[in-house]
């Protein structure tokens, strides 16, 4: 976006601190809750595999994420909050696009979870930009 001054406005404007409504705890509790439960039940599907710095990264960093746009004590801009659960998007994305030649019934694939994950941050994400 450009100001009234015409220079190009930043994500994070002139919007300052991030403050979470119910809805925005409500999300990142069950990205939270996610995540925990993902490590603690699928963590040995990926052990071994290329893609098992990928899911740990994206469990921790996601947790990350909804920690700190629900924390009282550090206040974040939106800006920020915003590009940290995109790159976790991303992240969420590669992972799929990797996890997929996995083999295994498709109803009971991590798969379904990461995408679980994934929508979870979108939705965080244009939480915060709202």
């Amino acid at each position: 976006e450009v100001d009234e001054d015409g220079s190009l406005e930043e994500e994070s404007g002139s919007r300052g601190e991030f403050r979470p409504d119910d809805e925005v705890r409500a999300i990142c509790a069950e990205i939270q809750h996610l995540c925990k439960a993902l490590i603690q039940n699928r963590y040995e599907e990926v052990i071994g595999t290329s893609e098992q710095g990928g899911f740990l990264s994206l469990m921790v960093k996601s947790q990350t994420a909804a920690d700190m746009t629900t924390g009282e004590e550090n206040r974040f801009e939106h800006g920020f909050l915003i590009a940290h659960v995109k790159r976790e998007i991303a992240r969420s994305q590669q992972l799929i696009s990797h996890l997929q030649c996995f083999d295994g019934d498709p109803e009971d694939s991590i798969l379904v979870e990461i995408w679980k994950l994934r929508d979870l941050l979108v939705q965080l994400a244009g939480k915060i930009r709202s």
